[in-house]
Parts: structure tokens; sequence; C-alpha cells
């Protein structure tokens, strides 16, 4: 390319687009590395709805594991409650998969769902037609209630919850979603266990030995839990002041029934104790803790809506920001491309005007730069 085709304003022109170029390259690249964060943050704002129902079918598929335990060893009055459970559990079972068909999730994850939709219809039937004994469909639900557990390790990966940057937000999802759901299957299975031995009356040597398994790993998961949220805590105030106390109080009741568990069916000489009272102490704890849950559910939801709004904030103020200084940049460039090649173009008519025998032109010498040197130059030549 030659430059000297062009007169000075082109080039000036054409260096001005080669500096604009150079800020809106990294101008580009940051905010489409805003925009990436925004549609993260989104996709882990969408997966906190299906997360939800999850846990409640989790919760409900408990509840029916340790009521069915009451029906099956004997105490027929809870064979309504049961039932009513099991309509729960079937219409948040059916939402949940219209909520995978909505989002479109990945096969892999419908098709765990599937196999667990299939596995609890076929328990619920065994239970209702009381063809299952109570250790068999407490192993059929435990294992169901782990298959769901799985379920829920997938969706945090499917919608990105499980890799969250923010350290506050990462713990909260990690204690709540992860920790704190296995700590009420773990109060779970120590409800049903507990309450088949008091319905039946009878426990063994081995099953004593298997029932204080169950608590001390209920109250490990549950201090697991609590950990991964007590970091959150600890690095959010606000995060403190909202969950601080219910925290506290979880921690309370959980070991409040272990202690139950403990007294009335593995040291007990006689299992006197009233299933359903033990059901409902027990039940009572695990609502606290899916109450916990629900409550750092909407926090979270609450920071990355607000880490969204701020995320768009930054990007919409970048833009501004960039047309501002590109509008700024273009007069600023036209002012100056204007104020050396005005003055040259004079300087050329007064140099043709010169070499054409003319030598009364009037020539304004006023400033200081290049061109005004050149044009008091001329202005010399024609005395």
């Amino acid at each position: 390319m030659h430059l000297n085709r062009f007169n000075i304003g082109r080039r000036l022109a054409f260096l001005c687009c080669i500096g604009l170029a150079c800020c809106a390259v990294p101008a580009w690249m940051f905010l489409d590395m805003v925009r990436k964060e925004i549609n993260v943050t989104e996709r882990e704002v969408q997966g906190i709805a299906p997360a939800n129902k999850l846990m409640q079918v989790l919760q409900l598929v408990q509840q029916h594991r340790g009521l069915s335990a009451q029906m099956l060893g004997g105490q027929t009055a809870a064979a309504a409650s049961r039932e009513a459970r099991q309509g729960e559990a079937d219409k948040a079972v059916a939402e949940y998969v219209a909520l995978l068909g909505a989002d479109r999730a990945p096969k892999p994850l419908q098709a765990a769902f599937e196999k667990i939709h299939a596995e609890w219809k076929a328990l619920s039937t065994a239970v209702g037609g009381r063809s299952i004994t109570v250790a068999d469909s407490y192993a059929r639900h435990t294992a169901l209630a782990a298959s769901i557990l799985r379920a829920m390790d997938g969706l945090l990966d499917h919608f990105g919850l499980s890799l969250d940057p923010a350290p506050e937000t990462y713990f909260m999802i990690m204690g709540t979603y992860g920790g704190l759901l296995q700590a009420t299957e773990g109060l779970g299975q120590a409800r049903a266990k507990g309450t088949g031995h008091l319905a039946q009356k009878q426990v063994t040597s081995e099953e004593r030995v298997t029932m204080n398994a169950l608590l001390n790993s209920g109250a490990e998961k549950g201090d697991a839990g609590m950990h991964s949220i007590s970091k959150a805590l600890a690095l959010s105030p606000r995060l403190r002041d909202l969950l601080g106390r219910q925290v506290a109080e979880v921690e309370a009741d959980t070991k409040k029934v272990i202690d139950l568990g403990s007294r009335e069916v593995v040291n007990a000489r006689e299992l006197s104790f009233p299933p359903s009272e033990y059901f409902n102490q027990y039940t009572q704890a695990i609502n606290q803790q899916f109450k916990l849950v629900e409550g750092a559910s909407s926090a979270i939801e609450r920071l990355l809506q607000e880490r969204m709004t701020i995320q768009s904030r930054t990007m919409y103020s970048l833009v501004g920001g960039l047309i501002a200084m590109l509008a700024v940049a273009g007069v600023l460039a036209w002012m100056i491309v204007r104020s050396i090649s005005r003055p040259l173009a004079r300087a050329v008519g007064v140099a043709e005007a010169v070499a054409q025998g003319r030598l009364d032109n009037t020539i304004d010498t006023s400033g200081r730069d290049e061109t005004a040197k050149l044009l008091c130059a001329l202005d010399g030549m024609q005395r």
C-alpha cells in the first residue's frame, strides 16, 4: 500500500481506525466474557426449581418409607397416612418429569429418573398390596432414596450449580443439596428402622448394632452438611443473619432425635416407646432440616439473581461507556484532522499562487505548529 496516494486527512482517519480496532478487540472479548458469565448464572437459576422439586420427591419417599414400616409392622392406623403420602409423591414425581421435559434435559438424566419412577410405582404398589416385608420395604425405599440423591447430583452438574464460581454460593449449594439432603436421608433411615422395630416390639443384637450405625451415620452426615453451610455463613454476614438461627435449631433437633433413637431402640431393654410418637418426633426433626433446605434454596436463588443483575449492569455500563468513548474519540479525531488538513490546504493554495507569480496573498500565520511555520515561510517568500 502506497500511503502517499492518500491525502493527510485520509491517512489520519486510517490511523484513527487502527486505534479504534485495537481498543475494540479487548473490549469485545471482555463483553463476551461477561455475557457468558450471565448465561452461566441464568442457567444456575433455571436449575433451582427442578432441584427443589426433586428434593420434595425425596422427602415424600422418605416419609412413605417410615409410614410403610408402621403399617407393615402392624400399625394399621398408619395406612391412611401412607396412602395420602403416596398420592403426594406420585404428583411430585409427575411434576418433576414435566420440568425435565420442559428443560430438554439430556437423555442420561431423563433415563435415570425414568428408572426411579418405575421403581417407585412398583414399590408403592407392593406396599399398598401388603405383599412386601418391613425389611424389604426398608431396603427398597433406601435404594430408591440413594438413586434420587444420585439424580440430584446429576441435576446439579447439568445446570452448573455444582461448579458455581463464588465461594459463598458454592458452599451453600453443596451444603444444601448435598450434605443436608444426605443428612435427611440418614435420619430418614433411622426413622424407618426404629419405627419398624418399635411397631414389631422386637430387635435383635445385630439390629441394634445396625441401628446404632445408622444413628452415627446420620449425625456425621448432619455435621458434614452443616459444616459446608457454616462456611457460607462465615463468608456472608447477610446469610448468617438470615439462616444462622435456623441452623442452630436444626442442629439441636437432630441431636435430640438421635439421642431418642439411641435411648429407645439401641439401648432399651424393652421396646415400649410408641412407634407413632417416635415417627412423629423424627419427622418433625427431618421437616426442620427440609425447611432449612428451602430457606437456603431461596437464599441461593436470591444470590444468583443479584449476581446476574450486577453482571447485566456491568455489561450495559461497558457498552454505554464504549459508545460514549467512541463518540468522544470520533469528535476529537475529526477536530484533529481538521486542524491539520485545513491549514495544509491553505498552504498548498498559497504555494500554487506564488508559483503563478501572485505575491499579494493574505496569509494567516497565527499558531505555533508546523503548518503555521510553513505558512509564515510562504508569507516571507512573497515579500
